[in-house]
């Protein structure tokens, strides 16, 4: 084990162990992570592992997010992929403008993202930022995340706004979870539901990005 691993956290995430264990049935039968299995994700601060310590967060090391991630999947794989996606997605964040950063933190570091990289859905340019529609599959941890980010590609009158390379132009955009609706369909794997955002809805630049390469 390397010297700087925060071995406190990794203590943390055996003693969970129990716990998850306990709960493994109910998370197989509702397909999603048992409410007091996320409640010691959040109240142990394993869920604040990456965001930043002026955010609210523990911002550690990644090897230390690597072991207990593998820890807490060694008791429960969905208890695994439910801790490792929110830390990708809350590092991820740091892409956004300062604005939107401030609008997800706001209330502090305890904040449990979801998102999905998979089909987009469709953006077009309106006044301050875009109009956002269509529906994301494939998005875990939707019920219980705050925040939610989809890919969405820019559209022009049912066209493909390219960029000046010719490629097509694709945002990460931030939805609050309350703005969206998930819709559960029966053959999806465990833990996996499909976001609806039918509607038109106007969103602010500042909840999004621009996935340029995607050079991380």
């Amino acid at each position: 084990m390397q010297k700087n691993t925060n071995t406190s956290l990794l203590e943390v995430a055996r003693q969970l162990g129990s716990l998850i264990q306990a709960h493994n049935d109910e998370a197989e039968r509702d397909c999603r992570l048992s409410s007091p299995v996320l409640a010691a994700l959040h109240e142990t601060g394993l869920l604040r592992m990456v965001t930043p310590k002026s955010l609210g967060g523990l911002e550690v090391d990644p090897v230390t997010r690597a072991l207990v991630i593998e820890e807490i999947a060694g008791h429960d794989t969905a208890a695994g992929w439910t801790l490792a996606n929110p830390l990708d997605w809350a590092y991820l964040s740091a892409r956004l403008p300062d604005e939107g950063i401030e609008e997800i933190y706001g209330s502090g570091g305890d904040v449990l993202r979801a998102a999905q990289f998979g089909r987009p859905i469709t953006a077009v340019r309106a006044s301050g930022g875009y109009r956002i529609s269509g529906q994301g599959p494939f998005v875990s941890n939707c019920y219980d995340a705050n925040w939610i980010a989809m890919t969405a590609i820019v559209t022009l009158e049912d066209q493909t706004q390219d960029d000046d390379k010719g490629e097509p132009e694709v945002l990460m955009v931030y939805f609050p979870s309350a703005t969206l609706t998930p819709e559960e369909t029966f053959d999806f794997p465990k833990n996996q539901v499909r976001i609806l955002h039918r509607e038109k809805v106007a969103t602010a630049a500042h909840r999004l990005y621009l996935r340029a390469g995607d050079n991380f």
